[in-house]
C-alpha cells in the first residue's frame, strides 16, 4: 500500500514539475522577447518618435489663434549642413522676413547671437536637431501668408519654439530611460525563469536517481545454501 501511494505522489509530483517547467521556460520565452523589443528599440530599430515636425508655425499661430496669418509650407530638406551655417539660413530667412513684410532691417549679428545662444542652451545630441527644426521654423515664416507677425510676436515665437523643442527631447529621454528599464526588467525575468526551470528539471532528475539508487536487498548466501538471486525493491 505504502509502494502505491508512493507511486500515486511520484505521479502527481511529475505533473507539477511538468507544468511548473513548461510555465517558466515560456514565461523565459517571453521575458527574452520583451527584452528584445525594447533593446531594439534603444538601439534605433524601433519606431522613431521624433517623425513630426517639433514647434511648427501652424502649431504657433492655432496656440495663439493668431488670425489672418497663413503659414507656408516647409522647405525642401537638402543634406544638413554644419550648425553655424543652418542657423545663418534661419538668420537669413527671418532677416528677410523683417525686411519684406515688416519694413525693418534686423541686426543680422544680434540676430545670430540669439539663435547660437538658444542652441548653446541644447544638449550636444540634439543640437543638430535644434538647427534644422528652428531652420524650419523660420522657413515657414518666410512663406507665411496673410497679416505679418509683429518682432514681438517673431520673439515670442522663437522662445516659445524653443520650450517646444526641449520638451519633446526631454520626453523622448524619459522614453528611452523607461525602454531601458523595461529591457533590464525584462532579461531579469527572463533570466529567473530559466533559472527556476533548471532548478525544477534537476529537482525531477534527483527524484528520478533517487528511485534509481535505492538499496536491493539480498538473501544471505552460505556454503550450505546457493544463492536465490536478488530480491525486488
Amino acid at each position: 500500500m505504502l509502494a502505491n501511494l508512493e507511486n500515486i505522489y511520484l505521479y502527481i509530483l511529475r505533473i507539477i514539475i511538468l507544468t511548473a517547467a513548461t510555465l517558466t521556460l515560456i514565461g523565459a520565452v517571453i521575458g527574452l522577447t520583451l527584452s528584445i523589443h525594447s533593446i531594439a528599440n534603444l538601439a534605433g530599430f524601433g519606431p522613431s518618435t521624433t517623425s513630426k515636425p517639433i514647434g511648427t508655425l501652424s502649431d504657433f499661430i492655432s496656440s495663439k489663434q493668431l488670425a489672418g496669418v497663413t503659414a507656408g509650407a516647409n522647405p525642401t530638406q537638402v543634406a544638413a549642413p554644419p550648425v553655424p551655417a543652418r542657423i545663418q539660413n534661419a538668420v537669413s530667412d527671418l532677416v528677410n522676413y523683417d525686411r519684406t513684410r515688416l519694413g525693418g532691417a534686423l541686426d543680422t549679428a544680434a540676430t545670430t547671437s540669439v539663435f547660437m545662444a538658444n542652441l548653446s542652451s541644447i544638449p550636444d545630441q540634439y543640437q543638430d536637431r535644434y538647427a534644422d527644426s528652428v531652420g524650419d521654423l523660420m522657413g515657414e515664416l518666410q512663406g507665411s501668408k496673410g497679416t505679418p507677425l509683429s518682432m514681438d510676436t517673431i520673439n515670442e515665437l522663437i522662445n516659445w519654439h524653443l520650450e517646444q523643442f526641449k520638451a519633446a527631447i526631454q520626453t523622448e529621454s524619459d522614453t528611452e530611460q523607461s525602454e531601458r528599464v523595461a529591457a533590464m526588467q525584462s532579461l531579469g525575468v527572463a533570466a529567473g525563469a530559466v533559472g527556476f526551470f533548471i532548478l525544477v528539471v534537476f529537482c525531477f532528475l534527483f527524484v528520478k536517481i533517487e528511485r534509481n539508487l535505492r538499496l536491493v536487498r539480498m538473501t544471505a548466501v552460505g556454503p550450505d545454501r546457493p544463492p536465490t538471486g536478488p530480491v525486488g525493491v
